[in-house]
């Protein structure tokens, strides 16, 4: 919650937030990355790690595949510290994605504020199809798939708070 508060304080707000759990996989992360774009006010998606047991290389991994496979269309910001911190840096500046990388947090957290209040998109042409009910059906109920969907993160304009909380 650091992070919305960061945002928050910084003059952004969160349309949804999404915490992918310790044991984040590149797969855990791509389909996140389904799960928070299917969300029309999502403008910037900022992807904040600190983690101990989320290895950076495995998220960054997840960021690439989320190109891959779900064809990003918004821009994405991203900041990596903890457990191969320096890898995942590594892959993120090498990848060739339109990808913000930062170090710093409030640095990351003041970008993904500007392109969203921007509403620009990334220069490379994607496309990007929702998850069907299906889709999520077959990693969550019916009723949880919704609650994470409420719950997914992302940046809206400035000012454009979420009226849903994270359960």
């Amino acid at each position: 919650m650091n992070t919305v508060d960061v945002l928050t304080s910084l003059g952004g707000s969160a349309a949804n937030f999404l915490d992918t759990g310790g044991k984040a996989t590149s797969d855990t992360i791509k389909t996140s990355f389904s799960l928070i774009l299917a969300d029309p006010r999502v403008k910037v998606v900022l992807v904040n790690i600190f983690g101990g047991l989320t290895l950076c290389d495995m998220v960054a991994e997840g960021i690439m595949l989320a190109y891959r496979k779900v064809g990003i269309q918004k821009p994405v910001v991203v900041r990596l510290r903890g457990t191969n911190e320096e890898l995942g840096q590594k892959m993120i500046g090498e990848c060739g994605l339109p990808l913000h990388a930062f170090d710093d947090f409030e640095e990351a957290a003041l970008k993904a504020i500007k392109l969203a209040k921007a509403g620009r998109m990334p220069t490379a042409s994607m496309s990007f199809t929702p998850p069907s009910s299906k889709f999520l059906d077959g990693f969550l109920s019916s009723s949880d798939a919704r609650k994470t969907t409420q719950s997914a993160t992302e940046i809206a304009e400035g000012g454009k708070e979420s009226t849903n909380e994270a359960t």
